[in-house]
């Protein structure tokens, strides 16, 4: 009878801890699902490849789940509010962006006619005219600054290639009047480019310092890191293990494609061509120099 009535009270006993853990879970769930808002926009990862695309947020089920539409596609979904973030993305009329046109697949700079609210943007080329409607999953504030008498590299209108050249004159509509370093004879040595062709001169990775500090530009995040774009020939890793002084298991929630972000050198390999980078300046030491000659691009 007493081994009965222990395994009964066990029992009883593990019942109201499987209660007070259900609970404490729809506790939690409840709260994380508070941030958000029947009928705004939010962020949703897609499991197939682990990145975040914009979603509608149609109804809250009340257990840590949303029902969804993909804005893209108008397909209905479930999600956990643990694979939701906030669509923080609020453009206004007339602002600069970039955003990727239909019928290259190319990102060029635009400039905000109206947000339709709906996960889309209407926008106006800024270079070449016209109008189209783009999702806020393929637009990013255009950041590019450059300076009156700023070394650049451009793209030479008559063969598509990057030269050196120099800032003269900032024009309007996101065009600026500079001067070539080299040219040909008979070819115009200043011309007025379009920002979307011009950029910061590249530079090789074996001119870099280990905790040197960078500023540059997420173009990929993967579940081991995100792919930076700091100026150099080829792009840099901050690996997961870099991005914070604690254990990361989500490397999204530090780094989002397009966005700017501040960032150290943390190891320079010229043999492989291979540039670490990390998010938190101390994890920039103990880095080091590969051996090699140094491939440069």
């Amino acid at each position: 009878m007493a081994g009965f009535a222990g395994t009964v009270l066990w029992a009883a006993w593990a019942a109201r801890a499987g209660r007070r853990g259900t609970l404490r879970r729809a506790a939690v769930a409840t709260e994380e699902s508070a941030g958000y808002e029947a009928g705004k926009l939010a962020l949703m990862m897609f499991e197939d490849d682990g990145r975040y695309y914009t979603v509608k947020l149609v109804k809250d089920n009340g257990d840590g789940t949303w029902d969804v539409l993909w804005t893209e596609d108008d397909a209905e979904d479930t999600a956990s509010v643990e694979n939701l973030k906030p669509q923080t993305k609020n453009f206004q009329p007339d602002d600069i962006v970039v955003a990727k046109c239909a019928d290259d697949g190319q990102r060029y700079t635009a400039k905000v006619k109206k947000d339709l609210g709906t996960g889309y943007v209407e926008v106006e080329w800024m270079e070449e005219g016209g109008d189209e409607t783009v999702s806020l999953d393929n637009m990013f504030a255009q950041k590019k600054k450059f300076k009156v008498g700023a070394a650049v590299e451009a793209v030479f209108p008559e063969d598509g290639e990057w030269y050196g050249a120099k800032v003269l004159e900032v024009n309007e509509k996101c065009s600026f009047k500079i001067e070539w370093d080299e040219v040909e004879e008979g070819q115009d040595k200043i011309q007025d480019i379009f920002i979307d062709k011009l950029r910061v001169p590249r530079v090789a990775i074996d001119t870099l310092k280990i905790g040197q500090k960078m500023t540059g530009v997420v173009g990929s995040v993967r579940e081991f890191g995100a792919f930076v774009d700091v100026g150099c020939y080829t792009d840099g890793l901050i690996h997961v293990s870099k991005m914070d002084t604690k254990r990361v298991e989500d490397p999204t929630l530090y780094c989002q494609e397009d966005q700017e972000v501040t960032v150290w050198v943390s190891s320079i390999d010229t043999e492989q061509n291979r540039l670490g980078l990390a998010l938190v300046e101390s994890k920039a030491r103990g880095g080091g120099k590969g051996k090699g000659k140094g491939k440069g691009r």
